[in-house]
């Protein structure tokens, strides 16, 4: 099982203070050991040679007994050697047999020491040499200094147990204090990575110190990255120019709408923080493009409604008030309410159209039925539909259509969009001329081309073809009584289905538009 963030983080504190502990227990004990040991080396050296003189005054007296005498004077064991390393005196008898490497050091150095056990008891020796070759050896055992050393490390223990204890409690108050942070930096993180915005905070020196995703998207160029200077990030002068103004306290908080070269409509709003935060400045960076869009798209539909509306209002309220002035004759009379009837039947049509454009655009995906459709079956019915007005321009609808060319769609939905590409390509095609429907299938694809041998549309026109509204030619469309709706519609009935809509066109060679819609897998 993972530990947490805040277990890890109280570990890692603890640990440390108990490695630091553990090292300074060790540091100290073996420093205090040296020291302990090096200043009873400074005594028992001093006592050694003043022993020196006791010895050689001895004279005849027995060497066992100035031994003993000398002993009880240094509080220390005592062993005389002669010139020739033999003992000829000890204090302790034990002490004959115990002749180790600190003679040997003593004749050579003039003074020898060494540490050694004898028995159970550790003892440490300093040997010095007089001026006939006798040499004094004073040993003392090390339990008194172990005792030092064992009574500080025990106080360094318990101090380190309590320091244990202090440091759990600060790590698990630091523990919840960083886990906060670090929940209050990941939640702010969450929070700018899925703003639409960009934000930037650029510091005094013109590094930046907080930046989101959506800067990238929005400014292009390469990915900013935390501590890149400002200039790097923002290329656009004026955006730029903006920062820097509030960087230098020229500006408080403002809000300004830029274009940059590549077209992009951007809104930039700075404000310089807090004087805490050392003279920071924020900068969120807002993509406008798409709204300017939108407003550009909904200030001319509002034109293109108006214009569409206005000649058949125009002239329903003329021919109106003349039959309403009753001067007119019975013959004249009918005219007129001909042709009243023929602009109301118009105005019905294209609000039919805006109707069903709107209620396209507001369904979802899974309001579309999706189902094998015969494109063979829709072909055939579309023939039927518009062989009156096809007969009316002496038109010829052909089919050509494979039996495995079956789609997964809305059958209304894909009749149509037919009718309506069959219906143009009669109304715009050559009059006396022939319109193809061709199906077949390609893989996971199902492809439906409607073409005509009419004059074709200028390659100008192409890109913008799908537009509400959009006209080739409008005194052409105006006379078939068109209103620019009809292809947008095919586009989002055919992509609402999960297919696509291509056109290609020559100009005096016709028209072709081709419907791609996936396949049926049962088909």
């Amino acid at each position: 099982m993972a530990m947490s963030f805040r277990t890890k983080l109280l570990a890692s504190h603890v640990g440390l203070v108990v490695a630091v502990g553990l090292i300074a227990i060790f540091t100290l004990n073996r420093w205090l050991t040296d020291d302990l040991v090096r200043q009873l080396d400074a005594r028992q050296l001093e006592q050694a040679k003043g022993a020196i003189e006791w010895a050689e005054e001895g004279g005849r007296r027995h060497p066992d007994k100035v031994a003993t005498r000398i002993a009880h004077i240094v509080d220390a064991e005592v062993t005389l050697l002669d010139r020739d390393g033999a003992v000829i005196g000890a204090s302790p008898p034990e002490a004959r047999n115990d002749i180790g490497e600190e003679i040997i050091q003593a004749r050579s150095h003039g003074a020898g020491k060494a540490t050694r056990m004898r028995g159970s008891q550790e003892m440490h020796y300093v040997a010095v040499p007089g001026a006939d070759g006798i040499v004094v050896r004073l040993g003392i055992p090390l339990s008194d200094v172990n005792e030092t050393v064992a009574a500080m490390r025990r106080r360094l223990l318990v101090a380190s147990g309590v320091a244990i204890v202090v440091a759990f409690a600060l790590g698990l108050l630091a523990s919840r204090v960083t886990s906060q942070l670090a929940a209050e930096r990941d939640h702010l993180s969450a929070i700018l990575a899925g703003m639409v915005e960009g934000v930037l905070v650029i510091d005094h020196r013109g590094r930046v110190m907080v930046v989101n995703p959506a800067v990238h998207r929005i400014l292009g160029g390469a990915p900013p990255v935390i501590g890149a200077a400002l200039e790097e990030v923002v290329t656009n002068d004026e955006a730029r120019a903006l920062i820097e103004a509030c960087m230098n306290g020229k500006l408080t908080e403002t809000e300004h709408e830029i274009t940059d070269k590549r077209g992009t409509s951007l809104a930039v709003y700075v404000r310089p923080l807090p004087a805490s935060a050392g003279g920071a400045v924020v900068a969120v960076l807002r993509d406008q493009t798409a709204l300017r869009r939108l407003m550009t798209v909904r200030r001319d539909f509002v034109a293109n409604v108006s214009h569409e509306l206005r000649t058949p209002v125009t002239a329903i309220q003329g021919y109106a008030e003349t039959l309403l002035r009753g001067k007119t004759t019975d013959e004249n009379s009918r005219q007129f309410l001909e042709i009243v009837h023929r602009q109301a039947l118009r105005i019905g049509g294209l609000v039919e159209q805006l109707l069903a454009l709107s209620e396209l655009e507001s369904r979802g995906k899974g309001d579309i039925a999706r189902e094998d459709v015969s494109i063979v079956s829709i072909a055939k019915h579309v023939a039927e539909t518009v062989r009156g007005r096809a007969e009316a321009r002496s038109v010829r609808v052909s089919i050509e259509v494979a039996p495995e060319a079956i789609a997964v769609g809305d059958p209304e939905g894909v009749e149509r969009a037919m009718i309506n590409l069959v219906d143009n390509a009669i109304k715009y095609g050559s009059e006396g001329g022939e319109v193809k429907i061709i199906g077949e299938r390609g893989g996971e694809t199902v492809k439906v081309t409607v073409s005509d041998d009419g004059p074709g549309i200028d390659p100008a026109h192409l890109p913008r073809l799908f537009e509400r509204f959009y006209r080739a030619d409008p005194g052409r469309s105006r006379q078939h009584g068109g209103a620019g709706l009809g292809l947008s519609i095919v586009k989002h009935l055919v992509e609402s289905m999960d297919g696509t809509i291509d056109v290609t066109s020559e100009l005096g060679k016709g028209t072709r538009f081709v419907v791609t819609l996936p396949a049926s897998t049962t088909g």
